[in-house]
């Protein structure tokens, strides 16, 4: 979409779990811009001295789900309460975001990986997310912990349920900045900033939307600074 509008513009992307992106951003990676799955990778970047001031903006949330694979009718998981009558489990790595809102999942309803793996599931501790919803799909495990939108995307599992404020406070929230690059030519640069505000347009958010992510409440950040 937005070739469509600056043809002359190469977008590159580098996607992974955002604890690696930011790790190869402070590493010196050249990057314009980090979308993050995290608030605490977003504030790692910044914190080192790597986001542009300013520039960062809460874009987008998103649910977490429980999954398994579709048509199981083996698998007696109805929810969180009862994730330990699952066989195996999908677990995203603690320094994933979707692993670290899975385990204030687990603190939240008073259950931890030990607890699960003493209950006799077995824990398939995953990289990224993608791997997580792939081991589900693939029926490599019986239960996943994913975000909603890998799981609208992927047509080989089903939600059992879907993390509320009494597991999750809050949703996955996904913020985007400009990051400095002192690679980039001033055309590059200028590029960066002219995506990043397309990226907080009208069309880019229906695009999001279509794919089950949440327009955050901008008003919100501002009202809490």
């Amino acid at each position: 979409m937005y070739k469509e509008q600056q043809p002359n513009v190469t977008i590159e992307v580098n996607s992974g779990s955002s604890g690696t992106l930011e790790q190869q951003i402070e590493q010196g990676a050249p990057c314009d811009l980090f979308f993050s799955a995290g608030k605490k990778q977003m504030k790692a970047a910044a914190d080192a001295g790597f986001v542009t001031d300013g520039s960062q903006v809460n874009l987008l949330e998103n649910k977490v789900v429980l999954i398994k694979r579709k048509g199981d009718t083996d698998c007696k998981v109805t929810g969180f309460a009862n994730m330990t009558d699952a066989t195996s489990m999908a677990l995203c790595a603690d320094s994933v975001p979707a692993g670290q809102y899975a385990r204030t999942i687990f603190k939240t309803i008073g259950t931890s990986e030990d607890a699960l793996k003493a209950a006799g599931v077995t824990i398939n501790e995953c990289d990224k997310v993608t791997a997580a919803l792939s081991a589900v799909s693939e029926g490599s495990n019986q239960i996943g912990i994913v975000y909603a939108s890998d799981a609208a995307n992927e047509a080989g599992v089903e939600v059992i349920a879907e993390a509320t404020t009494a597991e999750l406070a809050e949703n996955p929230l996904y913020p985007v900045a400009l990051i400095k690059n002192t690679a980039a030519s001033a055309a590059e640069t200028a590029a960066a900033e002219d995506f990043l505000k397309f990226l907080q347009s009208d069309d880019a958010m229906t695009l999001f939307q279509k794919y089950t992510f949440i327009a955050h409440d901008q008003s919100a950040d501002s009202k809490a600074s």
